[in-house]
């Protein structure tokens, strides 16, 4: 290269052969120069400037902080369009599950909700796919969490009820244990009614021995036919020659 020219190569375009850049034949604004610095030529330029078109095509800019909610609103909206988003809610697609996990029911009304939501905070079509995938390997979860639990207290109540039964026999023997557990039941129902006997049974105490031998005392003292006066009904009728006399003639006026 010759001292004092300009390597063509490197430049390339008009004013090569002057050491200009070739956008100094042009009148351009300020700093404009100094953009179109790094293209070697008009071609490249033009060539850029295309690339920019369709770069700010597809581009995305947040609003203005000073914007008013209504512009704000306006440009997030356009910006969740364009990454996707239905134009309404009701443009979200989501289907029942073909495989429902056991102990999940479908709710449309629950569906819906979820549409309005993600529409709200601007979720695409596959942003909402994965939501409801994770939804429902979440229930699952709980479901199988729920279920090994069910598990392990009916386990433990019935190892209770084991140890409650071994305990009574020891105590009543076991020829008087079915009879005598009869008669607590039968005490149970009577003073306590069905809530109470269905709340001892959902709680594990129904087996306690403790509340066994409770009840069969109460049976045993108000109900058992060994505790029941004698000539008196079932009823609860007062015996004759009790309380209550019937006065002979010959009483009468003494």
């Amino acid at each position: 290269m010759v001292e004092g020219t300009t390597d063509t190569a490197l430049l390339g375009g008009a004013g090569a052969d002057t050491g200009e850049h070739w956008s100094g034949e042009y009148e351009l604004g300020e700093g404009v120069g100094a953009q179109l610095g790094k293209f070697k030529s008009v071609e490249d330029a033009l060539n850029g400037y295309g690339n920019l078109e369709k770069l700010q095509g597809r581009s995305i800019s947040l609003p203005k902080d000073d914007a008013s909610d209504e512009d704000k609103a306006k440009r997030m909206s356009e910006i969740y369009a364009k990454l996707g988003r239905p134009e309404k809610a009701e443009g979200y697609a989501i289907e029942k599950p073909v495989d429902m996990p056991e102990g999940l029911q479908w709710s449309d009304e629950a569906a819906a909700a979820v549409k309005t939501m993600a529409h709200d905070i601007g979720l695409s079509q596959p942003q909402m796919n994965a939501l409801v995938a994770f939804d429902i390997e979440r229930q699952k979860g709980w479901v199988e969490k729920h279920k090994a639990a069910q598990a392990e207290l009916a386990d433990k109540q019935n190892d209770e009820a084991a140890s409650a039964i071994a305990t009574l026999k020891a105590k009543w023997g076991e020829s008087k244990y079915e009879e005598n557990k009869a008669g607590a039941e039968k005490a149970c129902m009577k003073h306590g009614g069905e809530a109470v006997v269905k709340a001892l049974d959902k709680s594990g105490l129904k087996n306690h021995p403790a509340f066994t031998e409770m009840f069969y005392s109460i049976y045993k003292e108000t109900m058992a036919e060994d505790h029941i006066l004698p000539g008196a009904g079932r009823t609860g009728d007062i015996p004759k020659g009790g309380i209550v006399y019937d006065h002979s003639p010959d009483m009468k006026g003494s």
